[in-house]
């Protein structure tokens, strides 16, 4: 008896219950294990389905599955734009572009931007040179790597920006001074420059590459209303640019069948360093795991759709290209923290940012085009299609507008401050009433020579507005 009450004194009632509470919490964990188990094996699934989606077309699922092509550095355009920028900074200068100088975005400059442009131009001859040299050869960059997500270095690109300023303000220069048919090749440069940064591939480079376009396009306006015919500064010698020049540049702008190629490529090796990071598992962690794979079995998808948008040849034609019936424009989800670019929704400018690159080649070629109607009818062109096949192969196509359209020409009667016509390009978003008038707001009370976002109207002769008092 004394034995028993001995033996229920050495385990007091109390620790039974602990005994409970353990078992308990060791069950409620098995639980969650269980859970955690079923969530990662659906997560892994829905990896697997897409990955078996992606290997049925035939296309790569990581980096080391791309054919990355491989060239001699001395046939590599980006060793030349390497020593450009080198040969640029050692002259410790800017252009008026890349400095805080303030100007109207239309001639004429104010004698700053002469001042500046002068010493630039006098000091950057090298690095043009590069740049030049730069033409016969692709660039080939660096293979991406699987961490461009987690440190993304913008230096290289941030480079070849610059160098996009620098050539666009030689350009400009080249006209004033007389020589045409040097600012018509500075214009190519550019053109070459921005087919060569869309080759590295990822996503913040085409968009950057599609920022270069954008300066060519805006460059080529600015020179066509006064092009061969500008005045020049006492002591220079004109030179004109040839009519095979002119028509070389038209065809450049016209042909996008490089940066529909690039469109694609970018959305493959952007899918494909989204599954080198989901393989690494890099910025979380590994109970966060399956949660970071659903959300990518998610994001793949909607990259196809991305890359079937590059198919689409204006805004209206996304929803069929791709099969989002009823959508203005794919939208694929966030990834929360996941991936740098897509968690700030830059994958859903691509097809926006395509049609405006196009928009902005297309009215450049076009504003070239008018401008060899006046050298040969001296008269502007009715309307566009007087343009064809003399000058243009077909009238270009709206890619902004939402039903297929041409780009819109109108000549504005005594529009201009000394009582002439004004004629410009507009795009859709320059609506029209149904009388044929633009709304109120819509033309620009200032010469335009660059798209925009927004209502797009360039002009395609020289005026300045009247000074203000």
């Amino acid at each position: 008896m004394d034995g028993e009450i001995e033996d229920a004194a050495a385990v007091p009632e109390r620790y039974w219950w602990l005994k409970r509470v353990f078992i308990l919490l060791v069950t409620l964990l098995a639980g969650i294990g269980v859970l955690w188990w079923a969530w990662a094996r659906s997560a892994d699934a829905a990896i697997a389905r897409q990955v078996a989606v992606i290997r049925a077309h035939g296309e790569p699922v990581f980096l080391d599955e791309i054919n990355w092509p491989v060239v001699f550095d001395d046939q590599n355009a980006l060793r030349c734009y390497e020593k450009a920028i080198a040969a640029i900074e050692k002259t410790g200068l800017y252009t008026p572009r890349e400095s805080n100088l303030r100007y109207p975005n239309y001639p004429p400059y104010p004698p700053a931007w002469h001042t500046m442009i002068d010493e630039a131009m006098s000091a950057m001859g090298e690095g043009l040179e590069w740049v030049r040299k730069a033409r016969p050869f692709d660039a080939i960059h660096k293979k991406p790597s699987g961490k461009i997500y987690d440190s993304y270095d913008p230096s290289p690109l941030s480079n070849l920006r610059r160098i996009a300023n620098v050539v666009a303000d030689a350009s400009e220069y080249a006209h004033w001074q007389g020589d045409d048919a040097q600012a018509i090749e500075r214009i190519g440069d550019l053109l070459h420059l921005a087919r060569q940064t869309r080759r590295k591939g990822d996503l913040m480079a085409y968009l950057v590459a599609a920022g270069i376009d954008g300066v060519a396009d805006s460059c080529a306006a600015m020179i066509a209303p006064d092009l061969n015919t500008a005045p020049i500064p006492a002591g220079h010698e004109r030179k004109k640019a040839s009519e095979a020049q002119i028509r070389a540049l038209i065809g450049q702008l016209l042909d996008e069948t490089d940066e529909t190629a690039a469109a694609r490529q970018m959305v493959l090796t952007e899918r494909c360093l989204l599954m080198e990071k989901l393989v690494s598992g890099s910025g979380t962690s590994w109970v966060m795991r399956p949660e970071m794979k659903q959300v990518f079995a998610e994001v793949l998808p909607a990259l196809d759709i991305l890359g079937h948008a590059r198919a689409a040849p204006s805004a209206g034609a996304l929803p069929k290209a791709t099969g989002q019936v009823g959508a203005a424009s794919p939208n694929p989800p966030r990834l929360a923290g996941f991936s740098y670019w897509a968690s700030r929704g830059y994958f859903n400018r691509l097809p926006r940012t395509r049609f405006t690159v196009h928009l902005a080649h297309r009215q450049a070629a076009i504003s070239l085009a008018v401008q060899l109607y006046r050298f040969h009818h001296s008269a502007w062109p009715v309307n566009l299609a007087a343009l064809v096949p003399e000058y243009l192969p077909a009238v270009p196509t709206d890619p902004t507008a939402l039903v297929t359209a041409p780009i819109g020409y109108a000549i504005l009667p005594k529009a201009l401050p000394d009582g002439s016509d004004r004629p410009v390009l507009y795009s859709a978003s320059a609506l029209k009433r149904p009388d044929g008038t633009f709304w109120p707001g819509t033309i620009p009370q200032e010469p335009n020579f660059g798209t925009s976002e927004g209502a797009s109207v360039i002009d395609l002769s020289r005026w300045a507005p009247e000074p203000k008092p």
